[in-house]
């Protein structure tokens, strides 16, 4: 659930993806399921550290808000500073969950177009770093936007 609330999209993987070596490469390495230490695991996560890379196991108590920082501080882009609103991203599309009213700001990991695609269809720039709109209704909604990076 907090990882949702970081302003910061993720992926989920296994262990398993990560032993296979198609994993991405990431800052950060957040392990919520890994209860049952191996050795194998161990050398996986050894790998990890010796490459700068920063693992979090179950063990780590974290808030939303600390995960935060840590993964700011590991220079991961915080799209969102709202700890309410949840967001999803890849590189074409972003998408901002909003669970209370208000103007809300997107910053961009780069200048893009920016094309809103629902609730309504319309151009809202076409070289920004940012996005800054009113989620329509009075709370819960979710807007979807294309970016097009330039």
């Amino acid at each position: 659930h907090a990882l949702g609330h970081t302003g910061v999209p993720f992926d989920s993987a296994s262990v398993a993806d990560l032993a296979s070596g198609k994993l991405k490469d990431y800052k950060v390495y957040i392990f919520c399921n890994l209860h049952w230490m191996t050795p194998e695991k161990e050398r996986l996560l050894a790998g990890l550290r010796a490459k700068g890379k920063t693992v979090v196991l179950p063990e780590t108590p974290l808030a939303e808000v600390d995960l935060r920082k840590l993964l700011a501080a590991q220079g991961v882009h915080i799209w969102d500073d709202n700890p309410r609103d949840v967001i999803y991203a890849n590189a074409s599309c972003v998408a901002l969950h909003s669970a209370v009213p208000g103007e809300k700001t997107i910053r961009l990991p780069r200048r893009a177009k920016v094309t809103m695609l629902s609730p309504e269809r319309r151009e809202i720039a076409a070289d920004t770093d940012r996005i800054v709109f009113t989620p329509q209704g009075n709370g819960l909604s979710t807007t979807l936007f294309r970016i097009i990076p330039r």
